[in-house]
């Protein structure tokens, strides 16, 4: 069963997460996965020559169109499966490519340290890469480095100087007990302030309140991980002992007050009014004498947030009850072991390699070792996106490329106007409110306009060589800081729909829309080899790049995207008649998609899949108008080309746990059931009725059909 835990190497108190956060309402925002993951791609060089209804796979495409044309791929592929991902897909493929194309751009700087200046970015990328391998260096320090933080939180006497260091610029970094995270408003146009519940080392609260058989494994674990993180650290026995004790006491302590998963799953019978509730300054220090909000946020200066949203008022209640002199050895020890899980990985070998064996079992896969190497490159993504981007970008995508996507965007877009100009089952109010949608439409390709120059976006952090005084610690609180910096300046200030953020970065695979902002974003990383080519056919291009920029469109129309206007605010802009005829619609596209089997036995759940399904279907349509406008179109390459975008081989246990959680169809219905709703699919290969892959006209379904 796939373990859905926090990884410790995900959550490391966001030393390994980048602090420009990037929260969007996506078209899929209630699905576990990116939209990146399931919009796959096809072997450019592959043409389908599938002649007669019988495939070389044995099956007749007639009855099994994906099974057809994947068959003898999918026999090979099962071997191949990716460990990480838990698929072999052509996403995985690419995310494998791109990753190597990643760590090649940081070998070679690297390589040729000596043409960067010595402050430009470059020199620091190549600092911290080698800082990181420089495990001699590291073991000679030791745990040297975090003694200035341990010895900061020693010194606390009172619960009133804890209160004053939790403020300080770099015990803010470590601080989890009061986590104050800069997000976007629900309506997605400025930032505001969360005020998140205190971090624990088991992720769910039940696991301290009525903790499961699996749950008491991972609890074994995780003191197991502690105590060899605190022995390493140069702890007796008994001391680390007592140190685990005393943290599994307090975290046993708040887990009460905090969510857990078991009442987030009843959150129809949740009291709404005590979860994300809006508050002032003064509120806060209300809920919480004990604690001294106002002074902390003044200094940090996050008091300024005109939004501020306490998540859980329950557990602000029960830290304002601990935050007391005669507890304040445990809320030291609760701190002072947040920097050392947090720091492990990057001071001396042995302690980076417990930090590795524990991710490794938080992952729940049998997963090769994780090498140093590998590391200095996850290291270098996550703390330097902005310049990575960068250099990708010059590396990887050109501007020729950037602007034939945008065309192929722009006729996507006006074939999708055309279509609903012509829709006879909608009223002229409705149809203009869609196309003016579409027409405010922003399209971010590739990479951000201000990556056409060069720039350095971290010459305010310090990030030295260990022969330069610099240490991989010092090299990543630096980077750190500088990120809660920029974090924190975010506040009230408006969403800037055009930025790629440390989330959507031209190097990551993406590809969104976001009904909050109505804009498209295609990450250049998706617009690679074999995935996107400028000067393949046009019927390829369509078939892969071209699916899911309209599909992404689609999502504007979806069951979701419509309650959305031109600027991205919820309001209604279909007539009531009309949204009482697009309902109807999606109700029979509900049906058609819950009577499919995704695994034997089991059916695709067609609410939950609802709108990636309207996705799906509008995407395919307007493809199929853009392929009826071209002279002597290849509809077999694209349709082959369509099908092969969309293999892949998955290990049962994630295709299960997928079929339950993804909000989209798996792939062989992803194909199927798409393709078996047009009449230029049977066309093309003389589907009759009869046939597997035939759907009556009557009950055929979609929104723009």
């Amino acid at each position: 069963m796939i373990k859905k835990r926090i990884c410790i190497a995900s959550i490391l108190i966001a030393f390994i997460i980048t602090f420009i956060p990037y929260t969007s309402a996506m078209a899929d925002e209630n699905n576990l996965f990116n939209e990146s993951i399931n919009n796959f791609i096809t072997q450019s060089n592959e043409t389908s020559q599938v002649q007669t209804s019988e495939s070389t796979s044995g099956v007749r495409l007639q009855d099994d169109f994906y099974q057809s044309v994947n068959g003898k791929w999918l026999k090979t592929a099962q071997a191949n499966v990716n460990s990480l991902l838990k698929e072999d897909s052509s996403f995985s493929e690419l995310q494998e490519k791109n990753d190597d194309k990643i760590k090649e751009i940081i070998t070679d700087l690297a390589a040729n340290k000596s043409q960067h200046n010595s402050d430009s970015d470059e020199t620091k990328i190549v600092n911290l890469y080698n800082n990181t391998l420089n495990l001699k260096e590291r073991n000679k320090q030791g745990i040297q480095p975090i003694k200035q933080y341990l010895d900061k939180i020693e010194s606390v006497n009172s619960v009133s100087q804890l209160s004053d260091i939790l403020s300080d610029k770099d015990i803010d970094i470590f601080n989890t007990l009061i986590r104050f995270s800069v997000e976007p408003t629900r309506d997605e146009k400025s930032y505001k302030l969360d005020i998140k519940p205190t971090y624990l080392g088991l992720g769910n609260s039940d696991q301290y309140i009525n903790p499961t058989e699996a749950g008491k494994t991972d609890r074994q674990e995780y003191i197991k991980y502690l105590y060899n993180i605190l022995t390493l650290n140069g702890y007796s026995k008994e001391d680390a002992t007592n140190k685990i004790e005393c943290l599994i006491t307090f975290e046993t302590s708040i887990a009460q007050s905090i969510l857990g998963y078991q009442e987030v799953s009843k959150v129809n019978n949740l009291d709404m009014s005590k979860y994300n509730i809006p508050v002032t300054v003064n509120e806060l220090n209300s809920k919480a004498p004990n604690l001294n909000l106002p002074s902390i946020m003044k200094k940090l200066g996050v008091d300024k947030a005109n939004n501020i949203v306490l998540q859980q008022d329950k557990w602000l209640t029960k830290i304002n009850e601990l935050w007391t002199d005669s507890n304040l050895p445990m809320l030291k020890n609760y701190l002072e072991m947040i920097v050392l899980e947090s720091t492990s990985t990057f001071l001396t070998e042995d302690l980076n390699n417990a930090s590795n064996a524990y991710t490794k079992y938080l992952s729940g896969e049998d997963i090769k070792d994780i090498s140093i190497q590998d590391n200095a490159y996850e290291l270098i993504k996550d703390k330097f996106v902005l310049k990575m981007g960068k250099l990708y970008v010059d590396k990887c995508f050109s501007n020729d490329n950037k602007k034939d996507v945008e065309d192929l965007t722009n006729e996507i877009i006006a074939t999708y106007k055309k279509r609903i100009s012509n829709s006879n089952w909608i009223s002229d109010t409705t149809k203009n409110n869609a196309i003016d949608k579409l027409n405010k439409l922003t399209v971010n390709i590739g990479y951000p306009d201000y990556y056409d120059s060069d720039f350095n976006a971290y010459s305010e952090a310090d990030v030295k060589s260990y022969e330069d005084g610099g240490s991989l610690l010092s090299n990543i609180m630096n980077l750190t800081v500088l990120s809660r910096s920029r974090e924190i300046q975010q506040l009230n200030e408006p969403v800037d729909k055009r930025m790629f953020s440390s989330k959507l970065s031209p190097q990551s695979l993406t590809a969104e829309y976001h009904f909050n902002n109505n804009d498209l974003i295609i990450t250049a990383g998706m617009l690679q080899p074999d995935f996107y080519d400028k000067n393949e056919t046009k019927e390829q291009k369509l078939a892969t790049l071209g699916f899911i920029i309209a599909h992404e469109i689609g999502h504007a129309f979806d069951n979701t995207g419509i309650l959305y206007d031109s600027d991205g605010n919820m309001k209604d802009t279909w007539t009531a008649d009309d949204f009482k005829k697009y309902m109807g619609r999606t109700d029979g596209i509900i049906k058609y998609y819950s009577s499919l089997e995704g695994m034997p036995g089991k059916n695709v759940d067609g609410k939950n899949t609802l709108g990636e399904n309207i996705a799906d279907l509008s995407s395919m349509r307007c493809l199929l108008d853009i392929l009826q406008d071209m002279p002597n179109a290849d509809y077999k390459q694209f349709f082959e080309s369509y099908a092969k975008a969309y293999r892949a081989v998955r290990t049962s246990e994630y295709e299960e746990y997928m079929l339950k959680y993804d909000t989209h169809s798996p792939y062989k219905i992803r194909v199927n059931a798409v393709l078996s709703q047009y009449d230029e699919f049977d066309k093309t290969y003389g589907i009759k009725e009869g046939d597997k892959m035939y759907v009556k006209p009557e009950n055929r379904v979609g929104i723009w059909r």
